[in-house]
Formats: structure tokens, sequence, C-alpha cells
């Protein structure tokens, strides 16, 4: 039995406990602490029951206990004063109150192939060869409803993820008629990575209830059998074709990331010294993707010049490039912000050259027309790449920009809630979305939007500045002075003058907004 909780499995019969790869090293008495809680996770579990369960009934210091749990606690990435996945209940215990997927492990003694014939470990049929692209194969979600009429709802959501998977010119995507064989099989994944030819499968389930729709999916190497993500959505089930829609833009998005990020850790893992330029280009791509941080933009401006000079025929390479300029722009990381904004757009022309069809180099371009005030341009260059690919949360989160800058805050908001959808832990997303606020007037929320963007990247100063706005112009001006404090501490040159200087051009309401918020600031104790 696996069981996976969030981005961990714990493998009970191994008694192996794993973030991605990594092996997490546990006590015997943290590891079985552990098991335990989560096959009680329905209640609350007292310190006798612990004693009982862990400790065969004897007696243990209280100090002994609180150091497992809090031992359990880090090892989980959770913490006492966080409590996300272990919560204690004052006087009477603690319970695991963290999402869980249950999981059977593999068959070990027969593998099921693709025409459902078993066959005896040794004897698989031999494996293709690996595209240089990250691979997948998405299998057909199972179907739990105990309706066979459902199949339809699972089959077209796990279409609709193939779907929006090759959208994405990063990835090698099975088509479903070579993945929808596996139907019904309890299936070894090494041996559909073998058959199929494929590093990554994404397997998912779906169980429809009343008015209600559970899915369960997860991403697994099929080189080791691990699983590196896996996600449950929940939703209601008011429009069924919406909540489809709705959900595979989210996993697509997340395995979007998921598998940049795991493909890159493995090429630097196997091959730290890999001169081929896709290789350079992935890893360039992890350093930006999801958080951008200063020293992370040169570095991977260093690696995509080098695949620059093995290949100049990859579109997406030129559009990571423009990405690194607009970077430096975006955040004031540059003396010469028009020079910068000149040599994005050359990028992102080369990549639109080579493929016109690149959502990501349309968008660069989109964001480049923006930083220049052609507002026009910089919108319609951002919904042709949405039209390319609408699972793109970053081009929906710079719609988002476009419109705050066009003077239009409410209908941004509406964009960059359906930015946060598809990706609720991109920092960009939730800080347009309460810069939106922020305009609109509706400082409380904004207030609220900057925080939980600030809970994920703390050492950039822009959600700071907004975030001291907002609590400014709430009243709350020892609040935000703390907020203009931890600007300072990030930002080179914390000022009025240095927030005009970078500010882009807009419309009167941008320019009236930004006003306000300067004298904002200015009442919190920025110098001008």
């Amino acid at each position: 039995m696996q069981f996976i909780l969030e981005d961990h499995v714990l493998d009970v019969a191994r008694r192996e406990l794993r973030r991605g790869t990594d092996l997490i090293p546990l006590e015997p008495q943290v590891f079985d602490l552990l098991v335990y809680v989560i096959r009680n996770r329905d209640r609350v579990v007292s310190k006798d029951d612990l004693l009982q369960a862990v400790w065969g009934g004897r007696i243990v210091s209280e100090s002994t206990l609180t150091t497992r749990i809090n031992a359990l606690r880090r090892a989980l990435g959770d913490s006492g004063e966080e409590q996300r996945l272990i919560r204690t209940v004052a006087r009477k215990g603690i319970r695991f109150v963290g999402a869980v997927v249950e999981a059977e492990t593999a068959p070990k003694k027969h593998v099921s192939r693709a025409d459902g014939i078993q066959a005896p470990l040794g004897s698989e049929r031999p494996g293709l060869s690996l595209p240089d692209k990250p691979s997948i194969a998405v299998l057909p979600f199972e179907n739990l409803s105990g309706d066979p009429e459902q199949v339809y709802f699972s089959d077209g959501l796990a279409d609709d993820v193939v779907t929006a998977l090759s959208k994405w010119q990063w990835f090698f995507v099975i088509a479903r008629n070579s993945s929808f064989t596996f139907r019904g099989k309890a299936v070894d994944v090494k041996q559909v990575g073998r058959e199929l030819g494929v590093r990554y499968v994404l397997e998912g389930s779906v169980r429809k209830s009343d008015n209600r729709v559970r899915v369960t999916c997860q991403l697994v190497d099929t080189a080791t059998g691990v699983h590196i993500w896996a996600q449950r959505y929940d939703r209601d089930l008011t429009d069924v074709f919406a909540v489809q829609d709705e959900i595979t833009g989210q996993i697509a998005q997340a395995l979007n990331i998921e598998l940049i990020d795991a493909e890159s850790r493995r090429r630097v893992r196997e091959r730290p010294r890999n001169a081929a330029a896709l290789d350079l280009v992935l890893r360039a791509r992890a350093l930006t993707n999801p958080h951008t941080a200063r020293g992370n933009v040169g570095e991977a401006r260093t690696l995509l010049l080098k695949a620059v000079e093995l290949d100049e025929s990859t579109p997406g390479l030129f559009a990571e490039l423009a990405r690194t300029y607009l970077n430096e722009v975006s955040y004031a990381w540059t003396d010469d912000p028009a020079e910068t904004v000149t040599k994005a757009v050359a990028a992102a022309d080369r990549a639109l050259k080579l493929d016109p069809r690149d959502a990501a180099a349309h968008l660069m371009k989109g964001v480049a027309h923006r930083f220049r005030g052609e507002l026009d341009l910089a919108l319609g260059a951002i919904r042709t790449a949405l039209d390319l690919n609408p699972n793109y949360a970053h081009a929906q989160s710079h719609l988002a920009a476009t419109l705050i800058q066009m003077g239009n805050p409410e209908d941004a908001y509406e964009e960059a809630k359906r930015a946060v959808r598809l990706n609720p832990r991109y920092a960009l997303s939730l800080n347009f979305a309460g810069q939106a606020c922020l305009h609109a007037g509706r400082y409380e929320e904004a207030v609220e939007w900057q925080r939980k963007a600030l809970q994920i990247v703390s050492d950039n100063w822009v959600p700071y500045m907004h975030l001291a706005a907002a609590l400014a112009l709430s009243g709350k001006l020892d609040e935000a002075r703390q907020a203009i404090s931890d600007m300072n501490r990030v930002m080179e040159f914390a000022s009025t003058r240095a927030l005009r200087a970078r500010e882009w051009p807009g419309s009167a309401h941008w320019k009236a907004q930004h006003e306000r918020i300067y004298t904002a600031l200015r009442s919190a104790g920025l110098p001008e």
C-alpha cells in the first residue's frame, strides 16, 4: 500500500517516505507514527493510542513523544506553527488533516501488456527509445462512479488532458489511441514506459456522486516507479463541461511545471555537463518557472546563450531568452529598460519566425508591448497566446495586467482569478489579482491577495509595494510601515522617484491610481 501526501509518497511495505525521487530518512518510531496517524486520519488519536500503537504500550516521556511528532512534521515540510498536515487538538491528541490518496503498489509477479496478456517479469516486450523531449502518456482515467454510463466523463477528461499537454511544445505526448489501449488493466508503469517509449505516465480516477465530482491523478516516473506529483480536485457539478475544462486546465498547468522541474533535475543529475541545447533550455526554464529571482535570470540567460551556440532552430529557446530580458524590466533589474525590451522583442521575433504558432513567443511580444504602453497590441498578442494554449496561466496573468494598465480593473480581476485557478501557487497571478483590487478601490481584498503572494515568494519587492499601499489606504499605517521595511530589504532603490522611473505608460485611470498609490506609500514612510 502507498499513501500519496501532496508531493510525498509513503510506501508502507518498503518502509520508505519519498519526495519525488528523494528518499527521506525516518527513524523507525517516526515512520510507524506516520503510518498510524494516516490510517486513522478520520479521527483524533490520543497519546494513549500512540503509545499503544508505536511503543507497544510502554510509557515514554512527553518530551519523547513531542520530539517524534516534530521530527515527523519536519520530514513532511510541516511545522507546529503551521500545522498544515498534522494538527494538534488541545488536550485530545493529534490528527492527520492533509489530503491523502491511497494506491496499491504494482504487482510483483506479472505485468499487464497492452494486448491484455499477463507476462511474467523478465519477458517484457523490448522497449522503445525515449524521445529527446520530456515524454508522457496519459492513461484512461478510471471510472469509480459505479455507473458505466459515466465512462464518457472520465474518458473525456483524460482526452482533454492529452490535448492540453500537446499544446506545450516542450513535451512529447503519446496519442490517446495508443495510451487508451491500457484501459481497465492493472498495468505496471515501468512496462507502459517501455512499450510506449515515455519517461512519465499520468494515471487518474474519477468519482461522480450526486452533484459532486472528485478527480484524483498521479504523475509517475516510469524509470523508477516513483510518484512525482499527485493532486485531488473536488468540484460541484453544476456544469459538467465547465468543470471538465477547469480541471483539465489545472492538471495541464501543474504538469507543465512539474514535468519541467522533474526533467531538469533528472538531466542535471544524470548529465551535469551535457552540452545538448535542450538540456540547457530545460535547465534555464526551471530557473524561471514558476518564481523568478534576480540571480536565476542571469544564470538562465547564460544557459540559453550557450544553447543558441549549439542550436538556432528551436523557437522555444528564443522565447525563453526573451523572458529573461522581460523579467529584468519587470522587476527593475536593468539600467536601460528600453534597450532591454528591444532585446526581448528581437528574441521573440526570432522565435515567431521559426514557429508562428509559438504561444510563449506571442506572450513575450505582448508583454514587451505592454511595457512600451502599446496596450492594444499587447492585448492582441496575449489573446493570441491564449488562443494557441488556453491553459497558459502565465499568459492569463499578463492579460489581467494589461487590462489593469488599460484602466479596467474589474475585468482584470476576473482574468486574474482564472489565472489563479489554472495555477494556484503562482505568485504573479496572485499579485495581479491584488493589483486589480487595489486599482478598483477594494483595499482589504488587495491585502489578502498580496499576503498570499508573499507566502510563495518573499524576496521580491513588487508584492511588498502593493501590500504597503493597500494597507496604508485601509488606514493600517503600522502594518504598512512594516511592509515598506520588508520592501527595503529586497529592493535596491526604494523611493517613489525610483518607482516612477519604472512605471509603464497607461490609461488616465492607471496614472491616477498610481498617484494615489505613491501618496499612500509616502504616508507609510517611503521617501520621495
